[in-house]
């Protein structure tokens, strides 16, 4: 997962988090209201740590899910 300090309209700072989704392979970019509301950058990267344990996981069920796919059918 990776993140990116942003600023919005009113001129005020957000962390935006976007991650490669497992499935499509593609760079989804999270919701600012799926995302915590993170005021420094060590809380970004601790947030971003732990959601990369997630998204591994999915990763790994795909790669089974294909690799019994192609086994069996």
């Amino acid at each position: 997962m990776r993140f990116t300090k942003r600023t919005d309209r009113e001129g005020q700072a957000y962390y935006s988090f976007d991650y490669n989704d497992p499935l499509t392979g593609k760079r989804i970019r999270l919701k600012k209201s799926e995302a915590p509301y993170i005021t420094s950058e060590t809380e970004a990267e601790e947030w971003a740590k732990s959601q990369d344990a997630h998204y591994e996981a999915l990763r790994q069920a795909n790669l089974r899910r294909t690799e019994w796919k192609s086994k069996y059918y």
